[in-house]
């Protein structure tokens, strides 16, 4: 009996006392006001009051910069004769031919074009305009509204819309550059898609070439 009145004791003292009889005492609880620093003599007072000032802001405008992720690069090529290339000029695409603005065209003509493009308009010398139709943009908009809304099939984006190849030919070089409708690089994948194929093209048309010389 008296065992059990001793364990019940117990019990009451440790719920009043709540956690405080394990509680770990940390360091910071010994922690006491240091007094201030003293200059030696000889030496001046620093003045703290200018310590926390915020410079004032010079000039106008905005001071949040616009930061964009950058986009995953399209494909640089160069061909071993050094003939035909792509390139980054002026972070748009370009596709060098050292040859004449025709063949690029008979290129063009001669590529099967991937799923979703087809030549919209041709002008000047090698000019033309695609038109893309996004298939994984359309197979997302077939798809029900929740597969939509909480698959990854439905979040697509849209990539449809026209592309232009812009022509610009010298004796002896043909240089083509691909833009989007507001005259900027388009989409890494669809520069590949196109400029890629024209590569080939140009590429499968040199080799030719060489071996009827031989």
């Amino acid at each position: 009996m008296r065992k059990a009145m001793l364990i019940g004791l117990a019990l009451v003292v440790a719920t009043s006392t709540g956690c405080r009889l394990f509680k770990e005492k940390h360091v910071y609880q010994d922690a006491r006001e240091l007094p201030p620093v003293k200059v030696p003599e000889g030496l001046d007072q620093p003045n703290p009051s200018a310590a926390l000032a915020v410079p004032p802001v010079r000039g106008k405008g905005t001071l949040i910069q616009e930061v964009k992720a950058p986009g995953m690069a399209f494909q640089v090529r160069q061909s071993e004769s050094g003939k035909i290339l792509i390139e980054d000029q002026n972070d748009l695409p370009v596709l060098t031919y050292f040859g004449p603005a025709s063949a690029v065209r008979e290129a063009l003509h001669g590529m099967e074009l991937p799923d979703g493009w087809q030549l919209a308009s041709e002008s000047g010398d090698c000019d033309a305009v695609l038109r893309f139709a996004d298939p994984k943009a359309r197979a997302a908009k077939e798809l029900g509204f929740f597969k939509r809304v909480f698959t990854r099939k439905g979040r697509v984006m849209d990539r449809s819309g026209e592309y232009r190849l812009r022509c610009q030919s010298a004796p002896g070089k043909t240089t083509l550059t691909m833009l989007d409708a507001n005259d900027k690089a388009p989409p890494a994948l669809l520069v590949d898609a196109i400029l890629g194929g024209l590569y080939q093209q140009l590429l499968q048309r040199e080799k030719t070439a060489s071996a009827g010389q031989s």
